[in-house]
């Protein structure tokens, strides 16, 4: 006979990475609609600067508004090349997009 489970109930887990959440269905979102590998792994790396971001300086649990997420995007911008600019506001936009529409 197998022993019972040594995971705590769904109360006692840790809680959810909301923003991951929306990160992974942003992601196949993209894959769904058929973009190019090498697009999406554009689109990975900037979400993921975007939510180590927001991990790294936004409370959780606090409301996410405007100048929270200008500020995040203007960190994001700042880390990329200067020649990789356009395309990384360009993605933050489209992902920031999503959140919103996501609620």
């Amino acid at each position: 006979m197998t022993s019972l489970s040594s995971q705590p109930p769904p109360e006692e887990s840790a809680p959810v990475d909301w923003i991951e959440t929306h990160r992974a269905a942003f992601l196949a979102e993209l894959s769904r609609q058929g973009y190019s590998t090498a697009t999406r792994k554009g689109y990975e790396l900037i979400t993921n600067r975007f939510c180590t971001e927001l991990r790294a300086n936004h409370s959780e649990g606090s409301t996410l508004d405007g100048p929270d997420v200008e500020a995040i995007e203007l960190t994001v911008l700042n880390a990329a090349g200067k020649g990789q600019r356009t395309y990384t506001a360009f993605r933050l936009k489209k992902f920031v997009a999503y959140l919103a529409e996501a609620g």
